[in-house]
This record gives structure tokens, C-alpha cells and sequence, in this order.
């Protein structure tokens, strides 16, 4: 399949994938999520094949569990760019929960939740992340990975907000360099 386009506009979904579902090569998938609720939003696909790129805008929707730019088990071969407005955000992943992504990119305004990574969960290989924060407030951004996996560039605009700790790296996973610029904001640590 070449492309994916899903819009969700309300009604009540578990977990959302822009991708495939056990197989299958999706080259560009499109997620845009306005209403409703949802439980887990994945930009790529579920448990195999692979996603090219992957595009999440989400804004004004219930969220109870966490957004993906990548796959849950399935890699993206390419980049992930996830938007997100005016919502209220558990955990945010650039990358998969168990897979790799070698580009995300992250954009975050007005949003309240928990964490921010600009990689992947348990495990994974990101190249470069780059996250762009504007008046968000969250407990905790990071550039890498969250439990495993590596991370190798980051880079970290925060530009305003309210956030317990920025850490340019990841928090149980490797990282490379970490660039971080800081031009507004209340920031409580940073690492």
C-alpha cells in the first residue's frame, strides 16, 4: 500500500495505526486526530513489515494512553514528525515502542502531560531527534530513548514552558550528542 491517510473526527478507538498490521509496506502514512477518544496512537504500522514516513498531527482529542510517531513493533525507514496542539498528553514518543526510526521530529505547543522523548520506548535505534517546545507543561523531556535502544544525535529547542527536567539524552538508554538550546522558559533541571 503507498499511502494511509486517517482522520479520526470521534467516535472511541483502543489503538490507532497509520501502518499495517502484520505485514505489508506502507510508504507514507497520515494521521490526524481532532475528537474523539483514543487509547495509543501509532504512526506506523503494528507488529511487522515497515513504514516509510509517518506524519501525526493530534489536537483537541482524549487521549488515555501514549502517541507514537513510529511503529509499536514494526521499524519506519525513514522520518516521523509529530504535531501536536492543545491537548493533554500522557507520554510522547518520536520513535516506536519496540522499534527504530532513523528521523523524528517532535512540535508540542500548549500541551500538559508527563513525558516527552524524542526516541523510542523500549527499544530501538534513532539517528537524529529534534524536538521544538512551546509552553507545554511537562514533567520531563528527553532527546533519546526512554528503557533501551540508542539514540544518537539530539537536539532540544525549548522555547517556552514549564517543565520539571530537560535531559538531552535518554533516560535507561544510550545516547550520542545532545544539543540543547533553551531561550524561554521555567525549567526546574537540566541535563
Amino acid at each position: 500500500q503507498r499511502n494511509t491517510n486517517i482522520n479520526l473526527q470521534g467516535a472511541q478507538v483502543t489503538n490507532l495505526f497509520g501502518g499495517s498490521n502484520v505485514t505489508g509496506t506502507v510508504l507514507n502514512s497520515l494521521v490526524n486526530v481532532t475528537s474523539g477518544n483514543v487509547a495509543n496512537v501509532f504512526g506506523g504500522n503494528n507488529i511487522g513489515g515497515t513504514t516509510g514516513t509517518t506524519v501525526v498531527n493530534f489536537s483537541g482529542a482524549t487521549i488515555s494512553g501514549d502517541i507514537y510517531g513510529g511503529g509499536k513493533m514494526a521499524n519506519v525507514t525513514g522520518s516521523s514528525t509529530l504535531t501536536l496542539n492543545d491537548a493533554t498528553i500522557n507520554d510522547v514518543y518520536g520513535g516506536g515502542m519496540e522499534a527504530s526510526c532513523p528521523t523524528t521530529t517532535i512540535t508540542s505547543t500548549n500541551v500538559t502531560g508527563k513525558n516527552i522523548f524524542g526516541g523510542s520506548n523500549v527499544t530501538g535505534t534513532v539517528n537524529t531527534s529534534t524536538l521544538n517546545i512551546n509552553g507545554i507543561k511537562y514533567d520531563a523531556i528527553y532527546g533519546g530513548n526512554n528503557q533501551g535502544g540508542t539514540t544518537t544525535t539530539t537536539n532540544l529547542n525549548i522555547n517556552s514552558g514549564t517543565i520539571g527536567a530537560v535531559i538531552g539524552g535518554g533516560n535507561k538508554a544510550e545516547s550520542g550528542v545532545s544539543n540543547i538550546a533553551i531561550n524561554n522558559g521555567t525549567i526546574t533541571d537540566v541535563y
